[in-house]
């Protein structure tokens, strides 16, 4: 019955690892950047302020250590901001 109980824990480990690595790969697959969406249509935005929000936000960082702070925010209940 325990070896049962294990099996199970590791096996929905393992699909929740797969699930949130396929979310976190499809969000970063979409097309468009969340800085600029979140902007919208304002006029006169300078590049470096367009940079200093993609550093805010971590876009800017590898791709790897985005997710792993991702996970980690999840984890801690921090589902990230809300660009709308």
């Amino acid at each position: 019955m325990l070896w049962f109980v294990v099996r199970r824990v590791a096996t929905s480990f393992r699909w929740l690892v797969a699930t949130s690595v396929l979310v976190f790969s499809v969000l970063r697959l979409l097309p468009g950047d969340p800085v600029i969406t979140s902007l919208g249509a304002t006029p006169g935005v300078s590049e470096e302020t367009i940079a200093r929000l993609r550093h805010e936000a971590g876009i800017d960082r590898p791709i790897v250590t985005q997710y792993l702070s991702w996970v980690s925010a999840a984890f801690q209940g921090d589902l990230g901001k809300s660009y709308f």
